[in-house]
């Protein structure tokens, strides 16, 4: 009986000891805790945590999109990748430590824990994260948003780092080039799209006209860009040759007075005019200088009081433009506050006093309509058929600066809708010509007649 009873004392102690030993070694030496459990974030998510100031991503977070951006092309910085969550949903622009491939429409998620967000010119970007935290997961598609320039500019911020597609009507700038910053215009406004030097499509030639561009909304400062990424996210449009008039070597047929062309004709190195109104010929730097090409001479149509009751103007007299698709006049507001025609026979110079415009109340605009091809000298006189046929530009509120306007030639099916004749329609068609009118304002005295509300043409570019 004693030497059980030593030996359950025995156990019992060394029972005791193990237990101690165990609690010892439970308290120095803990079990590790688990990892966090990194979750997803969206990226609205990501942009709200943006303040201005750079600021820290919080512990255990992803992302995850599709990459709309373009390495391969090379339109964009080798180390900066541009993610959209989905169609219709925020894009982000993501730039890494190092050079990245990821290919267009690649799904790709990344590890964005105690990563910086900033503000950089305008962008929200996730910077300078580790190459080695994001990963390939898949492939997805991203649809490009139809939207206008009007839109992207209203609503920049929600639309940066996204994929969008706008009807453009213009691509013009880095001499006829793919380079540097060029001008894209839609119906309703215009911004800029970047091409960059080392870009795979730099230097090659720009299409003679466009009808939709695809690009990326980036935000640089007060500049918004919409930045193709290929030169096939730029859809040719219908012409493809132009033709331009410059107004070089004009030569008026009137002897009234070497600076005034109307009532009367005019021509130039490219082709002859009809003008009607008030039709004159100056060199740039007489009242514009400042941003006018020196040394070249220039058209000057001025307007009457009442402004467009009795648009003045003048008829094109082509025999090549059978073809033609569009006409588009790059044209500005003179800074004249005086006009002065040379003596004309009576004894002296003829001077006029403009009103300084008013931008308040007044405005530039031009106007396109078809010619008669019956009559030299008016357009279609069907009733109603010059209010269908007409257009217009928009109405501007700035002189010294030049403009464009495109328009459209109608068809034969829209020359019959506005109420030709088949057979004028089809004579017209043959040897299409057009009435330029100004159909600008400056608010003058309360006189029955004064010239008022001069526009200058730069050029007319005429689209096959």
């Amino acid at each position: 009986m004693k030497t059980n009873s030593t030996f359950k004392h025995i156990l019992l102690a060394l029972t005791i000891t193990c237990s101690m030993a165990a609690c010892k070694k439970d308290k120095t030496n803990p079990e590790p805790t688990p990892p966090a459990e990194v979750k997803s974030m969206t990226f609205a998510e990501v942009k709200a945590l943006s303040t201005g100031a750079s600021v820290k991503v919080p512990d255990a977070k992803k992302i995850k999109g599709i990459v709309i951006s373009d390495a391969s092309a090379k339109n964009i910085d080798s180390k900066t990748v541009i993610l959209q969550e989905a169609s219709d949903k925020p894009g982000i622009v993501v730039t890494f430590d190092a050079a990245q491939t990821f290919a267009v429409n690649d799904e790709v998620e990344v590890t964005i824990s105690n990563q910086t967000i900033a503000q950089v010119d305008g962008e929200v970007v996730l910077q300078n994260v580790p190459a080695a935290n994001a990963k390939k997961t898949g492939t997805g598609t991203i649809t490009a948003k139809e939207t206008t320039i009007a839109n992207v500019l209203a609503n920049k911020a929600a639309l940066n780092g996204t994929l969008v597609k706008i009807g453009a009507t213009e691509l013009t700038g880095g001499n006829g080039k793919f380079a540097g910053a060029l001008n894209v215009k839609d119906a309703s406004g215009e911004l800029t799209t970047q091409v960059l030097t080392g870009a795979a499509f730099a230097g090659e030639n720009l299409p003679a006209s466009v009808s939709v561009l695809t690009g990326i909304v980036r935000i640089s400062g007060s500049n918004v860009r919409i930045d193709i990424r290929k030169v096939n996210d730029v859809t040719i449009g219908a012409v493809s040759r132009i033709i331009t008039e410059n107004f070089e070597n004009i030569a008026s047929w009137n002897l009234d007075a070497p600076k005034f062309i109307g009532d009367t004709e005019f021509t130039t190195a490219f082709g002859h005019y009809w003008t009607e109104g008030n039709i004159f010929k100056y060199p740039g730097n007489l009242y514009d200088g400042n941003f006018t090409t020196a040394g070249r001479d220039y058209v000057y149509i001025y307007q009457t009081v009442p402004a467009g009751a009795n648009p003045n103007g003048f008829a094109t007299d082509y025999t090549n433009l059978q073809g033609v698709k569009t006409i588009k006049i790059t044209f500005a507001g003179s800074k004249a506050d005086k006009l002065v025609i040379a003596d004309r026979g009576q004894g002296g110079n003829d001077i006029f006093n403009l009103n300084v415009f008013n931008e308040a109340v007044d405005y530039l605009q031009i106007g396109i309509l078809p010619r008669d091809p019956s009559d030299g000298t008016y357009p279609y006189q069907i009733p109603n058929v010059i209010e269908k046929l007409l257009k217009t530009s928009q109405q501007y509120k700035k002189v010294g600066e030049f403009y464009t306007f495109t328009y459209t030639v109608p068809t034969k099916e829209e020359l019959i809708a506005a109420g030709s004749d088949e057979a004028k329609a089809n004579a017209w068609l043959a040897k299409p010509n057009f009435f330029i009118q100004n159909y600008s304002t400056r608010k003058g005295p309360d006189t029955d007649w004064q010239l008022q509300a001069p526009i200058l043409l730069d050029k007319i570019e005429f689209g096959f």
